[in-house]
């Protein structure tokens, strides 16, 4: 069932989010994305860069997606828990996602 597929454990060692992507303001830096603590933004998590142009919207939806990194994880785990159990899940036809979602969390804790 989909319950028992999704029953792993809480091993994550990251920065706590959430994050925030901090354009670099600084002339000619524009190519430049900070992900950073909104807790503490002197807290840099990584380092992105993009092209720079108008045309380039792939490198700040990148940065944004590495920025909800941890709001992501916690919305699989609060999923996680809030399904395991649930008469409702045990359905078979569910078990995809079951799978997909361990593997989703595994991935973002290193374990995979």
């Amino acid at each position: 069932s989909v319950s028992e597929k999704m029953g792993a454990e809480n091993v994550s060692n990251h920065t706590p989010g959430p994050w925030a992507v901090d354009r670099d303001p600084r002339p000619r830096m524009s190519w430049n994305n900070h992900i950073v603590s909104e807790k503490d933004p002197d807290q840099r998590i990584c380092f992105m860069t993009h092209d720079g142009t108008k045309e380039n919207e792939r490198g700040q939806a990148n940065a944004s997606l590495v920025a909800a990194a941890p709001d992501l994880l916690h919305a699989l785990k609060e999923l996680m828990a809030a399904v395991k159990g649930e008469p409702a899940m045990n359905n078979h036809k569910y078990d995809g996602v079951g799978i997909v979602v361990n593997a989703a969390i595994a991935k973002a804790e290193g374990r995979s």
